[in-house]
């Protein structure tokens, strides 16, 4: 069975439409077989665009699937500079389909991690692959620590069921880690880069 967590170009294609209210915006998003929660919108993805404060400044949607979190995060915050990526390649030309039709600028990459992906951020926005195995999700977050700006933050959705307490412990000894909110076994956990002097 193929996972949205790789590229799978076989795949038969099945799309479909998603709707979701940003504010007073009605956004559209395109899906298809092969990428993450095509059905629907994850609820973690919206516990996560709805619970982060206000931002500017560059911003990544890191692992984008077909765009919700950045396209979301851009409805709602128009002056980012937007880069979404993921390493599925499927995923990648829906999240560029889905932003033209939501009005979103954004450079959109398939890139594995940051291995296409260059420069700091203001901002990281991270709903972990979790099914690609736990040395997948802590190198996705420690990778990103070490592109944020000075003051820029690392905001990642983890489920209790998913190992939440791991992550989060194992993350306070590399940063400054603050759970924002946590609600129905949804975290959303902000990481800064200060703690024994930063990055």
């Amino acid at each position: 069975m193929s996972q949205y967590f790789v590229n799978d170009p076989s795949l038969k294609e099945d799309l479909r439409e998603l709707k979701c209210w940003c504010g007073t915006h009605e956004l559209t998003f395109l899906t298809d077989s092969g990428v993450f929660s095509r059905t629907e919108i994850d609820d973690a993805s919206l516990f996560l665009v709805r619970g982060i404060p206000e931002l500017d400044g560059r911003v990544l949607d890191l692992g984008c699937g077909y765009g919700f979190i950045g396209i979301y995060t851009a409805v709602r915050n128009p002056g980012i500079e937007l880069v979404q990526s993921d390493v599925n390649e499927r995923a990648a030309e829906l999240c560029r389909i889905n932003c033209e039709a939501n009005g979103v600028i954004s450079e959109v990459l398939v890139s594995d991690g940051f291995s296409s992906v260059e420069g700091k951020f203001d901002a990281i926005l991270l709903n972990p692959p979790i099914h690609a195995g736990k040395d997948v999700t802590y190198r996705l977050a420690e990778e990103s620590l070490q592109h944020l700006t000075g003051s820029g933050a690392l905001y990642i959705v983890i489920r209790k069921k998913h190992g939440a307490a791991s992550m989060i412990a194992h993350l306070s000894e590399l940063c400054e880690t603050e759970i924002i909110k946590k609600e129905k076994g949804i975290n959303l956990v902000s990481c800064t880069v200060n703690k024994h002097g930063g990055q």
